[in-house]
């Protein structure tokens, strides 16, 4: 099965967070939470696709401020198990995660991205839609996770509840295997 996730940035006029300076403290306290849901499906996308929604919360009682490199949830790792098998991370989204991850290794700097970084207040949340193909009918289980960063070098990893999906035959493009 060919993966094809997408990953567009939700502009719902709600300001977008920064995992990577959410552990500016220097604590392991990572400062925010990721919950996954399911969207609508839109018209523009092939019946077969399935919209994920993460929505970041800020649980610090700081403000978090995005940086260049996590702008647009490029830090989100989706995790995908079809039918209880995980399928590996597309080849392209692994390496825009990485680049982003480095970057913010590096303290946010991520050559050739100009994004203007975006502050999440206390209490307040952002979503980022990630568009997913599943064209084969099946169970598919989605989990994000994210890496994060401090000034001192620790890293943790926040991961999201596990969201499944069951898709028919009916409502897959390719015929059953």
């Amino acid at each position: 099965m060919q993966i094809l996730a997408v990953l567009i940035l939700g502009l719902l006029g709600i300001p977008q967070a920064s995992p990577a300076s959410a552990l500016a403290n220097a604590g392991p306290y990572p400062g925010f939470t990721l919950q996954l849901s399911r969207g609508h499906r839109r018209g523009e996308f092939p019946r077969d696709t399935q919209a994920l929604v993460v929505r970041m919360t800020n649980t610090s009682k700081e403000v978090i401020r995005e940086d260049a490199c996590s702008t647009g949830g490029n830090l989100y790792k989706l995790i995908i198990l079809y039918n209880g098998v995980q399928q590996e991370e597309p080849s392209w989204r692994r390496k825009r995660r990485e680049a982003a991850e480095a970057g913010e290794e590096r303290g946010g700097d991520c050559p050739g991205v100009s994004n203007p970084s975006r502050d999440i207040n206390p209490s307040d949340y952002v979503e980022d839609f990630i568009f997913y193909e599943t064209p084969n009918p099946g169970t598919y289980e989605f989990i994000v996770e994210e890496k994060t960063f401090s000034q001192n070098s620790q890293t943790g990893v926040v991961k999201s509840n596990p969201l499944t999906v069951v898709v028919s035959p009916e409502d897959a493009q390719a015929p059953p295997k």
